[in-house]
């Protein structure tokens, strides 16, 4: 904590869980609220993400406040690095072929569970706690991430929503049979053909969440056509549960 303001000079740091117990004395100081959110032109996902829900919460919560957008400012100050900034983090790393390795992206839990990840450079924690839940990570981590634990980002359990991370990372030709969280649910009303080559063509790591996918819709009704049910079932060798 007292590295983070030495290195910043912001003096007021909280942790996140102590965040809600402050949060109201100063919202009743304020007249509007900048959230942030996740403006992303690759993301158009109708899963709700920790941003959104946490904008929804405080909306609900003060609802005589005025919101606005924090991103367009992010956007523009994440560009500029102060004087400071450039001495912590040192020339040689901070930027390689044209990127900023100290840029963060957003990545999403592409699995049909809870996601933990502990970088071995920096002891940090990542934990997603569901599918299509995300975060931040840097260009810096996701390297690391690449060289120690691959299995993370070529299954990939977690997806990477910024192109230029992906170029980067050279990922852009697996990214090709990949679809977006938004898009899974959809796979499964194509035409049988259709969809047999996009299962046979998805990448190792997609397998289990197109099975946990498929399985809840199945279960909720929204599969019933036999016909592609066995078909998944003989694709990904698995047997559903269903009533004749």
């Amino acid at each position: 904590m007292e590295e983070a303001r030495k290195i910043s000079g912001v003096q007021t740091i909280v942790w996140l869980d102590s965040l809600d117990a402050l949060l109201q004395g100063w919202i009743h100081l304020a007249d509007t609220i900048y959230l942030d959110s996740n403006e992303n032109d690759r993301k158009a996902s109708e899963i709700q993400t920790r941003e959104y829900r946490f904008i929804a919460e405080m909306k609900a919560r003060y609802p005589l406040h005025q919101f606005m957008r924090a991103a367009k400012i992010m956007k523009g100050l994440r560009a500029i690095k102060t004087k400071e900034e450039i001495e912590v983090v040192p020339a040689q790393i901070r930027r390689t072929n044209q990127i900023d390795i100290s840029k963060e992206g957003e990545v999403i839990n592409f699995t049909s569970g809870g996601l933990f990840y502990r970088s071995p450079k920096s002891g940090r924690v990542w934990y997603m706690a569901e599918f299509g839940s995300s975060d931040y990570i840097s260009v810096d981590e996701l390297k690391t991430m690449l060289s120690a634990h691959p299995a993370f980002l070529r299954e990939p359990w977690m997806l990477i929503m910024d192109d230029e991370v992906v170029a980067y990372l050279n990922l852009t030709k697996l990214y090709e049979n990949i679809y977006m969280p938004d898009e899974v649910d959809k796979l499964f009303a194509l035409p049988l053909e259709k969809l047999k080559k996009v299962l046979e063509a998805a990448p190792n790591g997609m397998k289990p969440l197109l099975v946990g996918r498929a399985r809840v819709l199945i279960e909720s009704g929204q599969l019933d056509a036999n016909s592609k049910i066995r078909m998944i079932e003989k694709a990904f060798g698995v047997k559903f549960d269903i009533d004749e």
